[in-house]
């Protein structure tokens, strides 16, 4: 009998009880004033960690959406080292159906700032970011179904929306889309007279990139779990906002520091139109969403859930959003 997956919005990877799913390569992203950047002098910003997420999205040339698993030994890195500018010129596969987009678009930084957000961008344009500022890179998600690795990356291609839509008609083999995002505390840093810079001499963050390695055992990944039977009764909407000043939802609530499960904040919401999960430990039920709520980048949703580190349970002034059906 074929394997049955669960269609997830996003994961969070657990290194030590997924074995080693993936192995990657983190830049560090260094403040330094720039009167002492000849004399190598700076302060390492803080980091809090990476969150990997594995997203069910796209289709392969044939307009199936079942993604095969990653095999053994594929290698393939995302993002260009050497880019110091835009690249608007090295597009996606496309046609009149699925417009191609610059395959620049691969790297977005996010300046969080909750009281006044900003729209993502694909260079490092503003560090004065009160809630941090996070570099975030999509991966090639389309597979030649040949080769393992190539030098120039062509054994594999984007969607040609990068994180979302069709592979193109030589690259037949759907993957899992890899979303990789890494916070950095800017604000712990001093910046008057300085500037951030990555540990690869980048000033802009055009050259953010990424390598992976899939080393999971095919066995792992070919006896995924059958999907939950308890929650057919609600579809997920994604990650979203809190309003500012506001919440999402204002029906019943609770929250518990031990004991947060998907299977537990569904059957408290039972019967609400709406069922969130935020910040790994609350809940919220309601039968109204509060307009000033919206869609949300899935890798917000990250956090663990503080009874079961296998699921996640939204973030910091964000939720994992469900409606019943």
């Amino acid at each position: 009998m074929a394997p049955t997956w669960s269609l997830m919005v996003a994961t969070t990877m657990v290194f030590n009880l997924v074995q080693p799913a993936f192995g990657s390569w983190r830049m560090s992203c260094s403040v330094a004033q720039m009167s002492r950047i000849a004399e190598a002098g700076g302060e390492v910003s803080p980091n809090g960690g990476m969150a990997v997420c594995y997203l069910g999205r796209g289709m392969d040339a044939a307009d199936s959406t079942l993604a095969a698993p990653f095999p053994k030994g594929l290698r393939f890195l995302s993002g260009n080292n050497n880019a110091r500018s835009y690249d608007a010129n090295t597009m996606t596969y496309g046609n009149e159906t699925y417009p191609s987009v610059p395959v620049a678009n691969r790297v977005t930084f996010a300046c969080v700032d909750y009281n006044n957000p900003r729209p993502e961008t694909h260079y490092m344009s503003d560090t004065n970011c009160p809630n941090g500022m996070r570099a975030q890179i999509t991966f090639q998600s389309c597979w030649d179904g040949v080769n393992s690795y190539k030098n120039d990356q062509s054994h594999m291609a984007y969607l040609y929306g990068i994180d979302n839509g069709i592979c193109p008609p030589t690259y037949p083999i759907l993957l899992t889309v890899l979303f990789i995002e890494v916070p950095y505390a800017v604000v712990d840093i001093i910046q008057d007279g300085g500037k951030f810079v990555f540990a690869n001499g980048d000033e802009t963050g055009y050259g953010f990139h990424r390598g992976d390695v899939a080393a999971c055992s095919l066995n792992f990944l070919n006896t995924p779990p059958l999907p939950y039977p308890g929650n057919d009764h609600y579809k997920s909407l994604g990650c979203y906002t809190e309003p500012t000043d506001a919440r999402a939802l204002t029906g019943n609530s609770y929250s518990s520091t031990t004991d947060m499960t998907a299977e537990a904040y569904i059957g408290f919401c039972a019967g609400s139109i709406y069922a969130a999960v935020e910040y790994a430990s609350e809940c919220y039920c309601g039968s109204d969403l509060n307009s000033g709520s919206v869609p949300a980048p899935p890798a917000d949703c990250a956090m663990t859930c503080s009874g079961d580190l296998w699921e996640v349970c939204g973030g910091s002034r964000r939720i994992n959003l469900y409606q019943r059906n």
